[in-house]
């Protein structure tokens, strides 16, 4: 008789916890629902609803670039967003995968992994194609850019000749992740197809000709429809170049179209962030230098990041060899009053023997100073900028030291 009278008050509580069951899932499925209709709405892809049990999709055309957006589970109550991205390039058959431990195995098993001779990119990057020659040729600077940005930008990436997908965990319910995720991978496909205009613009970069390989930036950039990623490498250069400000307006724009995105959040932090002069520190040595920026740990914004808070300002005495050297009267870089900028090498970062590995100085000499190709000099100066992509320092007040001096008004010395 007693079960019979607590009988009633079990099916009460059973059928309070399944309607609150229910109303939690609807809520949940409704903001899901909420979040993947404003997504398609910004970036005009098809919208297909889901429910309780079938997952939502988008799917289009994203600036010309075909784009899905779909969940898939990866076993019981564990779900998977999946973003995919088509883009056919004219390269030959590869795949990229992120390095990691244990990549060597791959090649005592008979894989592949291409070296380009860029050693941040190999060091980070397996090259997986079956023509050396073909893909270290298709393997531009603007394209190494973009395929490192992507794999620090997600932890999940397949990237081949053919497509992007990136995978993150759980049924995503923000709106402004996956608007960020798409416009992203999109602007990606289409760099990796067309990286032409922006090889020009690195290839100043590379040349130690700051301002011109801005100029170059903000040409390309200035279309109705920016690349994201062509929009950060201009405030790169800008924020390598001495222009804070003009690079923080890029950033703000960029925002826009990757809400959240942390790497954008951490690079707007760090422009804004003062740089205090350290002149009174001690000499800085060149080889430590080197290493300390460019270690195989140290990567994007950190190598700035460090440069800010243990380099910027400080004076150095180092050695190289001259590469190019040329007077002005006027420099973007260095200023109005005339003097000689010279490109230095310095060295190399990590183990490679390839001429990719270098490092170098950009250092504005004064006026009507004679160096020649292949000298190999001894400078003082005070560091003024870095830029990281190419791997460059820029030296202002630099002087040659007096033997060096002495080499230069010797008879019979060969100009440059």
């Amino acid at each position: 008789m007693s079960w019979c009278k607590n009988q009633p008050v079990g099916i009460i509580f059973l059928l309070i916890g399944a309607g609150a069951f229910y109303a939690i899932s609807r809520s949940y499925h409704q903001n899901e629902a909420k979040a993947w209709s404003a997504a398609a709405t910004h970036l005009q892809l098809a919208y297909t609803a889901g429910g309780l049990f079938q997952p939502p999709q988008l799917a289009g055309t994203v600036r010309g670039v075909a784009v899905r957006v779909e969940v898939e589970s990866k076993q019981k109550n564990s779900w998977t967003t999946v973003y995919s991205a088509v883009h056919p390039t004219p390269s030959p058959p590869v795949t990229f995968r992120r390095q990691h431990a244990m990549s060597f195995l791959r090649q005592v098993v008979g894989g592949r992994d291409v070296v380009v001779g860029d050693p941040r990119f190999d060091d980070a990057i397996v090259v997986d194609a079956p023509s050396t020659l073909a893909i270290t040729e298709f393997l531009t600077p603007t394209r190494r850019a973009a395929i490192m940005s992507t794999f620090s930008a997600w932890s999940n990436v397949e990237l081949t000749d053919r497509s992007l997908s990136v995978r993150t965990n759980g049924r995503t319910r923000d709106a402004s992740r996956i608007i960020a995720t798409v416009n992203r991978m999109v602007d990606t496909c289409r760099l990796l197809s067309d990286p032409e205009p922006v090889d020009d613009a690195l290839t100043h970069r590379d040349e130690g000709e700051l301002h011109l390989a801005t100029e170059a930036l903000h040409e390309v950039n200035a279309q109705p429809e920016p690349n994201v990623l062509t929009q950060m490498l201009e405030a790169e250069t800008l924020v390598a170049s001495g222009a804070p400000e003009q690079a923080v307006e890029i950033l703000d724009d960029v925002a826009d179209s990757l809400p959240d995105d942390p790497e954008v959040a951490e690079w707007r932090e760090h422009v804004v962030a003062p740089i205090e002069e350290t002149d009174a520190a001690p000499p800085l040595d060149q080889q430590s230098v080197i290493d300390d920026l460019f270690s195989t740990t140290r990567y994007g914004i950190k190598i700035d990041a460090r440069y800010a808070e243990a380099f910027h300002g400080r004076g150095i005495t180092w050695t190289g060899e001259v590469e190019q050297s040329r007077g002005y009267r006027s420099d973007a870089d260095f200023g109005t009053e005339p003097g000689t900028k010279t490109t230095v090498n310095l060295g190399s970062v990590g183990q490679s023997s390839l001429f990719s590995n270098r490092v170098k100085a950009v250092i504005d000499l004064p006026e009507d100073t004679t160096v020649g190709r292949g000298d190999a000099i001894t400078f003082t100066g005070t560091l003024l900028h870095i830029d990281r992509f190419t791997r460059t320092f820029y030296v202002r007040d630099a002087v040659l030291d007096d033997e060096d001096v002495e080499n230069e008004k010797a008879p019979g010395r060969a100009n440059p």
